[in-house]
């Protein structure tokens, strides 16, 4: 954050009059929420900030070059925990002297799990500076491509609190908040369209000014919204008031509404959205609060309470949080599968401060009473910065700065939990760090105490990936990043190549393709199989069996089958053919731009697209490694077996109603027997398949047609 000390003072007065110190001002919170915070005698005290003006830097930077770096390859799907491999530096920069990396932010490609974008404020231009740098990898997050965000002309000198997200057709969103004389200050997006590799020219919001300050964006990602692939970005105005705004883009960024009206907040506020198109934003008042729009962010309705919050208290060792600042920032995360929604911040109703979180099943109308998240057995224990996020699947993520191994001190390391129940459990909190970080090293005299306000996680496709300011140089603030993985190990890059980037893009946009499918029935002789991660009591052991014998499908060079792994279109294409016993056929080819001659799946996609069971996009592509998913799969079997549609007994799942796109293929699927859905009468049709799941509805089509 780039806070000034008249917009700190302004809000922390606020705070205090409503109970809720600001950056560990440990007082007990009254708000009105139906959950109460503990009694006063269980929190801890602390001490009221002093301090100087944030945003006071040296002179312009010199810019750094951004440095090429390569890769790409395949997903993974969740089994259980992630396992977390090396911690990598994602700043490129010298570290002598070590200058200031914090505040980082993070998202994956949803395309392309290896892919994963991250930024945050900057201070390698000189001491005290701060600059939004974004780093992009396409390994997995090994290794990183750093350039400097691509600001609009005539922009002010220095820049701050940076926010990435990915579009469900892998486009990257990178929010950045330019300040200072020398230019135009307020809030620019800019956006991506191969990866985070290159950029197009930030476009500014209309109405964001010199007074704006923490800002978060978020992409609609849901087919079933009204305002699919809308961008919304909130704010805070603290030039008219402790007040927030939101802005929109109905046109993948390239132009914004004008501001909201103005709606009253102590700070933080982050926009979400549900399935049906609903707006939430949540904010700190006098404790967790939200407003919803149902319109697409042009008005909100009135306040809803949360839950109350206390103010976490520092550790013994930055008594007052003098040295290093911290905040009840609230951080949500969603669902996709069905709303659900989780908020988790740091709260010190305990005296400590600790990880507590609610949790929403009904699209906000109701909370949970706040609870610790994962708790810590070790007595003394610290935890601060709490990020969450949900994946594809509806698995939540959490992460969080915790000092168990150090307890009672400022020396922490970063630990993660997961839900696979929408938070109503957690699973035991695992350390993911290689080594520790002390908060109080390498702090800039002009940041106002800011260590890092906030950390970052994002998951997709099995792939997990957390972002901090790690201190472990010991004399100086960097951005560090792990990647778990599901499934038993680390993905390794198919190939690679080497990119150049540039400084800007002209971006285009293509619409969702349409799959047609096909017919017939393999001949199989027996044969002996020998996957290690295939075992006869799982589900799929018969089919896999059956089509590995049949030469439909394979596995790994390891012995592995990663029956868990996701299913990309060019794989699924193999699968159809082999299955179908179809000659190759590269009549006409190549018939798309990113399937050439040569290339791995070239004949089958091209004997796939003779046959008319697949098409490609407006723009010449078929997109090979796009996943498929379970309803796209439904369709391409029903069409394959040719089997007319029958949606007799239905809708059977209340996901999939009556009208929606691929109704009539789910439907005509379980009546054939070849679907199933899940326990609580969903059939999720947006998530991805995976081997193990392809397989077995491929071999209940081909055996039971």
């Amino acid at each position: 954050m780039k806070l000034t000390l008249r917009k700190w003072l302004a809000a922390s007065s606020l705070l205090a009059a409503s109970g809720l110190g600001l950056w560990g001002v440990a007082a007990p919170l009254t708000g009105s929420a139906a959950h109460a915070a503990a009694p006063a005698s269980q929190l801890g005290s602390g001490l009221p900030v002093t301090g100087q003006q944030v945003r006071r830097e040296s002179t312009i930077p010199t810019w750094l070059g951004p440095v090429p770096l390569t890769s790409h390859a395949s997903p993974y799907n969740p089994l259980d925990i992630p396992n977390f491999g090396d911690n990598h530096r994602a700043n490129t920069d010298p570290q002598s002297p070590n200058l200031a990396q914090q505040e980082p932010s993070i998202s994956i490609n949803p395309t392309n799990p290896l892919n994963v974008v991250a930024s945050a404020k900057d201070e390698r231009g000189g001491t005290n500076t701060k600059q939004t740098w974004i780093y992009s990898s396409t390994d997995g997050g090994v290794s990183w491509l750093n350039q400097i965000f691509p600001f609009a002309p005539s922009v002010s000198g220095f820049s701050s609190d940076p926010v990435v997200n990915f579009s469900d057709d892998g486009i990257c969103y990178v929010t950045s908040l330019p300040y200072g004389s020398g230019g135009a200050p307020g809030i620019q997006v800019a956006a991506s369209t191969d990866g985070g590799i290159t950029f197009s020219p930030g476009v500014h919001l209309p109405g964001t000014n010199p007074n704006t300050d923490k800002e978060w964006t978020w992409v609609d990602n849901f087919p079933s919204s009204p305002y699919y692939h809308r961008l919304y970005t909130s704010w805070m105005d603290f030039g008219s008031g402790n007040v927030w705004r939101l802005n929109y883009s109905s046109d993948r960024g390239a132009s914004w509404s004008q501001p909201t009206t103005t709606y009253a907040a102590s700070q933080f506020p982050m926009p979400v959205v549900l399935p049906n198109g609903d707006v939430l934003v949540t904010y700190s008042t006098s404790g967790v609060t939200y407003r919803r729009s149902t319109d697409g962010g042009v008005t909100f309705g009135n306040p809803q309470s949360v839950s109350s919050q206390s103010s976490p208290p520092c550790p013994p060792d930055n008594s007052g949080c003098g040295i290093w600042r911290l905040s009840a920032l609230p951080a949500t995360g969603v669902d996709r599968t069905n709303g659900s929604m989780v908020i988790t911040w740091s709260d010190g109703r305990t005296g400590k401060a600790l990880i507590y979180y609610t949790r929403s099943t009904d699209g906000g109308a109701t909370w949970s009473v706040a609870a610790q998240l994962a708790p810590s057995s070790v007595a003394n224990t610290y935890q601060v910065e709490p990020w969450v996020e949900a994946d594809e699947n509806g698995i939540f993520h959490a992460i969080w700065y915790d000092d168990r191994e150090n307890a009672n001190t400022s020396i922490f390391n970063i630990y993660y939990s997961q839900s696979t129940d929408d938070g109503a459990t957690w699973s035991d909190a695992v350390r993911i760090t290689t080594a520790t970080s002390d908060l109080r090293i390498g702090i800039p005299s002009s940041y106002n105490r800011a260590a890092g306000d906030y950390i970052n996680v994002t998951a997709h496709s099995g792939n997990v990936y957390g972002v901090w300011t790690d201190t472990r140089a010991g004399n100086g603030e960097d951005v560090y990043v792990v990647r778990g993985t599901y499934g038993g190990g680390t993905p390794v890059p198919t190939r690679t190549r080497t990119i150049t980037p540039t400084r800007t893009i002209s971006p285009t946009y293509t619409a969702s393709p349409t799959n047609t499918p096909v017919a017939s029935t393999p001949t199989v002789t027996p044969c002996a199989m020998n996957f290690s991660d295939v075992n006869p009591n799982d589900y799929f052991y018969e089919a896999v069996h059956y089509l590995y014998c049949a030469g439909v499908i394979s596995g790994y060079g390891d012995g592995t089958f990663r029956p868990y792994n996701n299913t990309t279109r060019a794989q699924l294409t193999k699968i159809i053919v082999l299955a179908e016993g179809w000659p190759i056929d590269t009549t006409g080819g190549p018939h798309f731009s990113d399937v050439p001659d040569g290339s791995t799946f070239y004949g089958y996609v091209e004997t796939a697209y003779n046959h008319a069971i697949i098409s490609g996009y407006g723009d010449g592509t078929f997109r090979p490694d796009n996943n498929v998913t379970r309803a796209q799969l439904s369709k391409i079997i029903v069409l394959a077996q040719g089997w007319p549609i029958d949606t007799t007994g239905g809708p059977h799942f209340t996901d999939v109603p009556e009208g929606s796109t691929f109704y009539g293929y789910v439907e005509t699927a379980f009546n054939h027997g070849i679907v199933t859905g899940y326990g609580d009468g969903t059939f999720r049709p947006d998530n991805n398949a995976t081997r193990g799941q392809i397989s077995v509805i491929v071999y209940r089509a081909i055996t039971n047609p």
